[in-house]
C-alpha cells in the first residue's frame, strides 16, 4: 500500500516538474515567477513567518490557469483524458 501511494506522489511531482520545465521553456509568466521567487527569499531572510502562507498561496495555487494552455501546445506530453 505504501508503494502504491509512493508511486502517486512521484506521478503527481512529476507533473508538476514537467509544468514547469514547459512553462519557462514556453515564457509563460516567467518574470511574474522569478518576482514571486524574489519575494519568498525576502521572507526567508526577514524571518517574517507571517508572509509565507499568503505567497505561497499566491506562488503554488491550487489551479494552475496555464495548464490548459500548455495541455493544447504539447499534448504528446501530457495523458489524454477520458
Amino acid at each position: 500500500k505504501k508503494e502504491r501511494i509512493w508511486d502517486l506522489i512521484c506521478q503527481i511531482n512529476a507533473d508538476f516538474r514537467r509544468i514547469r520545465v514547459l512553462k519557462l521553456s514556453s515564457g509563460i509568466r516567467v518574470g511574474e515567477v522569478v518576482e514571486q521567487h524574489r519575494r519568498i527569499a525576502g521572507i526567508i531572510f526577514d524571518r517574517d513567518p507571517g508572509r509565507v502562507e499568503a505567497i505561497l498561496d499566491e506562488h503554488l495555487p491550487q489551479h494552475d490557469p496555464d495548464f490548459e494552455r500548455l495541455r493544447e501546445e504539447y499534448p504528446e506530453y501530457f495523458r489524454q483524458r477520458g
